[in-house]
């Protein structure tokens, strides 16, 4: 196996999550998991059923890191280090025998019967019975989410729709603050929002067509829905 990582570091985005705790999982059952994905949760199904959050759990705990539930059921290493779980899997890879090499891959190699490989940056080609895009989305380029996977998709026959923000900061047109409270029984939560931006996935859900999360309230007492 072959893990080509085109940052420098491994895991970069791992290092933001969950404010550099990293939200690992979260401690429910694969209904309530399902139940709580906004926008087709059928992709998941299969993926969720295979292997659980319980799964997931289990696995970062077999690779010494503690983890702990706290509200809403998340689930962070007690440590409330990122790099933990940055460093687990860095260590599982080496263990496991993958190789693991920075460089970017910028084209699928593709011929009449489907994924062949990869054409890396610096032209090399790499051949492989099976290849796995895991890219993220668009939301931050400087820690290499640029889109790639999207073009991957397309360059393989895939109909991509338009992107959407979801766990990603939004910047307003001018200058505001607020401090906005969910008051959904089910999505408990605060978002500040500052000049510079809001962030939280509370907020970019209050902007998501056919939000769930129900009701708003500002600290200015006026209600959001």
């Amino acid at each position: 196996m072959l893990l080509l990582e085109k940052n420098h570091k491994v895991g970069r985005k791992l290092l933001l999550t969950g404010k550099g705790r990293c939200n690992v999982t979260n401690n429910c059952d694969e209904d309530s998991f399902l139940k709580a994905v906004r926008r087709n949760p059928r992709f998941l199904y299969s993926a969720i059923n295979r292997f659980s959050t319980a799964d997931t759990m289990a696995f970062f705990e077999g690779l010494g890191v503690p983890l702990k539930t706290e509200r809403g059921n998340r689930v962070f290493p007690v440590s409330d280090r990122a790099a933990d779980i940055v460093d687990a899997l860095h260590r599982y890879v080496k263990r496991s025998g993958a190789e693991l090499r920075e460089a970017e891959a910028k084209e699928l190699l593709l011929d009449e019967t489907g994924v062949q490989g990869v054409i890396c940056k610096d032209g090399s080609e790499i051949y492989a019975r099976r290849v796995a895009v895991a890219t993220g989305g668009v939301s931050y380029p400087q820690n290499g989410s640029t889109g790639d996977g999207y073009r991957f998709a397309k360059q393989a026959g895939h109909t991509v729709v338009p992107a959407v923000p979801s766990l990603a900061d939004c910047t307003p047109g001018s200058r505001c603050k607020a401090f906005i409270t969910s008051t959904s029984p089910n999505k408990a939560g605060n978002a500040l929002t500052c000049a510079t931006g809001s962030s939280t996935a509370l907020i970019c859900e209050l902007f998501t067509p056919k939000s769930r999360l129900g009701a708003y309230t500002c600290t200015s007492g006026r209600r959001l829905s």
